[in-house]
């Protein structure tokens, strides 16, 4: 399991979540699940040079309170045949992560403009 990504926008929860919904849809290959009352959604990134079943994927959308949202991105190596033994995915699921993020910032465009990450 990677360490999660997390970023803060100044923007409503709903564009937050609407976004990453747009987002993984073009980065997945597989969009698992969308739970529209808690913000969640769930994706797999499919086989790559560093897993053979890919990454999970869990992206929340938080209400931070005043109009401000926070995002949060875990991954973990799918477990499942082969990959049942794989130990590490080589940072795979921190830059998917982070693609993921990335991704939604452009969707937002000037709402962006707060964007922070936790240090």
């Amino acid at each position: 399991m990677s360490k999660p990504v997390a970023e803060t926008f100044d923007a409503p929860p709903d564009a937050v979540f609407a976004a990453v919904q747009e987002a993984a849809r073009e980065i997945a290959k597989s969009v698992d699940g969308v739970d529209p009352a808690a913000r969640t959604l769930y994706f797999n990134t499919g086989m790559s040079m560093w897993s053979w079943n890919g990454q999970n994927m869990t992206a929340s959308v938080i209400d931070d309170g005043g109009g401000r949202s926070r995002l949060q991105v875990e991954a973990n190596i799918k477990r499942s045949g082969l990959s049942s033994i794989q130990l590490v995915s080589w940072g795979e699921g921190g830059r998917v992560a982070k693609k993921l993020v990335a991704r939604v910032r452009e969707r937002l465009g000037a709402s962006a403009a707060g964007v922070s990450s936790p240090q």
